[in-house]
């Protein structure tokens, strides 16, 4: 899988949670490229980022 990445440098604050979107364009086995969104949630607890898993 080839990534030829694109980062979206803005974060979203939500109750010292930072939402942090990643955009990647990726390519298949079969030569099909798509461009997929992933997002991690991130908040400083103790000092340190930690991931925010919001469906808890």
């Amino acid at each position: 899988m080839e990534n030829e990445g694109l980062f979206k440098n803005t974060m979203m604050v939500k109750d010292q949670v930072y939402s942090v979107p990643l955009f990647l364009t990726v390519t298949d086995s079969h030569g099909m490229k798509k461009t997929v969104l992933v997002e991690q949630d991130w908040m400083i607890r103790n000092g340190r980022w930690e991931i925010v898993d919001r469906d808890k």
